[in-house]
């Protein structure tokens, strides 16, 4: 069984981006620390919204960097391949912005949907509670008991660097939650931080960014488990493989 991922990190790279020179070194900090090799490659948006399934199919694992996307539609793609392939998935800023997105339109059936609220358009998913140029701070988010996210932290209370504050709609939370996208964890003012979709192996969306705070020997926790988790499917679709050839 050999001990090596592949792992697609859909966005489209901006190297001027922290968060997207972040997500090559936190996957490389994960990876040093499990012993595993790790081929990564960015897939821009537009590739996918071409053809999803050609683009993301010999992947192990499909980590969703943060915006801006040339291409939206390939970006609800990408999300919705790993949800319906169970493909461990991560999704990071507005990465779980379009996760969400993505759940709203196709589960909950609200394809009018978009990502921001407008004062014309109330089919928005998210509230942006800044403007301008964004900074990078950090949050506390408190993990929520029984979430896949309490399970890969090592303390209870967190601190994340987020850059637009992103909460998602009042209005849409029961809806999600209905058809268990839950809560993973909360800030300090009671607002969602990390969803979860738990009929997945591993599917997570974070309204911070994780891969800024990897480093090096200390490598993000939930970074690190969605590699282990990636590991897990690559070697059940190996076992899969080698059983239908006896």
């Amino acid at each position: 069984m050999d001990h090596y991922l592949d792992i697609a990190i859909v966005g489209d790279f901006n190297r001027e981006q922290t968060s997207h020179l972040s997500t090559n070194r936190a996957i490389e900090d994960s990876a040093n620390i499990l012993e595993t090799d790790i081929n990564y490659w960015w897939v821009d948006s537009q590739s996918i919204a071409n053809d999803p399934r050609a683009e993301l199919s010999r992947f192990d694992g499909i980590f969703l960097t943060a915006g801006p996307y040339a291409n939206a539609r390939g970006i609800i793609e990408a999300v919705r391949y790993a949800r319906e392939k169970n493909i461990p998935f991560l999704g990071t800023s507005s990465g779980c912005q379009f996760a969400i997105l993505e759940f709203t339109k196709n589960v909950l059936g609200v394809q009018g949907a978009t990502h921001f609220f407008t004062a014309k358009d109330q089919r928005g998913i998210t509230r942006k509670s800044a403007s301008g140029t964004p900074k990078i701070e950090l949050e506390k988010i408190y993990l929520l008991n029984g979430s896949i996210a309490h399970q890969c932290y090592p303390q209870e209370i967190a601190r994340e660097a987020s850059a637009w504050r992103l909460n998602i709609a009042d209005e849409l939370l029961d809806h999600l939650v209905q058809k268990e996208l839950h809560p993973g964890g909360m800030d300090e003012a009671g607002d969602i931080r990390i969803f979860e979709y738990k009929h997945n192996t591993f599917f997570v969306g974070t309204l911070f960014h994780p891969q800024i705070t990897s480093a090096g020997a200390l490598p993000h926790p939930l970074i690190t488990q969605f590699v282990r988790a990636s590991l897990r499917f690559r070697h059940k679709v190996q076992n899969t493989a080698q059983a239908m050839t006896i």
